[in-house]
């Protein structure tokens, strides 16, 4: 599902222009965002066979990601939700740059050394409220415009989904065809947004062992939600044509 996202802006081996994206990560309160951020922004040795070659933290909420995965994170402490009550203006504003190999490609692994780095800039805006539901209930509210403002920016659109949370299935996915819809009406690049559904909180058994199949985990949890969006994947493929 990774994959998806990155694709379209992977350096070309006959186009060694230097490319990048914005990926905007969007999910509930309890999603482990902001876990997943600060644990990214620790990236570890990596494999050499990685595409990844670094990770960035941008600005002072970037740097403040290291500090709550090594303060946090690493002491084996849980990350505190943002608070329901929280201005706009404390609303952190996480943000990552990530390097891939320039000689990597995902049609062509053998690409040369002499293609450019590609940037990828993900972003987390620590939005204070239940992201999905105030969808449904609260689209009114200019803490959440000011959210889907933020979205219409991105290039990508990485959706978290607490891997727990199947009993949600039905809300996310009206929830997320209320956002599609939104950001698809304003938005005058329709069809060129690239999308991720990513699993989070899959320490339990029953989703662990099967952390090798994300296709199938994900459409097992939460089967509306990949009806949903394999209906847009087929609806802007035909808008496309």
């Amino acid at each position: 599902m990774m994959r998806d996202l990155f694709k379209k802006y992977t350096a070309s081996v006959s186009e060694p222009t230097q490319s990048s994206a914005v990926i905007r990560v969007i999910g509930d309160r309890s999603a482990g965002k902001t876990a997943f951020m600060a644990s990214l922004a620790r990236w570890p040795n990596a494999d050499p066979k990685s595409p990844v070659q670094t990770v960035t933290p941008v600005g002072e909420a970037g740097e403040e990601l290291v500090s709550k995965a090594q303060n946090i994170l690493e002491q084996g402490l849980q990350l505190p939700p943002t608070p329901l009550d929280a201005n706009a203006a404390d609303v952190k504003d996480y943000t990552l740059r990530i390097t891939l190999k320039g000689q990597f490609s995902w049609k062509n692994p053998k690409a040369t050394m002499g293609s450019q780095l590609v940037n990828l800039n993900i972003s987390c805006k620590d939005y204070a409220g239940e992201f999905f539901s105030d969808l449904l209930q609260r689209s009114g509210n200019p803490m959440l415009q000011d959210y889907m403002e933020d979205c219409l920016q991105a290039t990508g659109i990485m959706f978290l989904l607490d891997g727990n949370s199947r009993r949600k299935d039905f809300e996310y996915a009206t929830a997320l065809d209320k956002f599609l819809t939104s950001i698809d009406r304003t938005d005058i690049n329709v069809g060129a947004r690239k999308i991720a559904l990513v699993l989070t909180k899959c320490e339990q058994s029953e989703l662990w062992v099967n952390r090798h199949k994300p296709n199938f985990l994900a459409e097992a949890c939460f089967p509306q939600v990949c009806k949903k969006l394999q209906a847009w994947q087929q609806l802007l493929a035909l808008q496309k044509s």
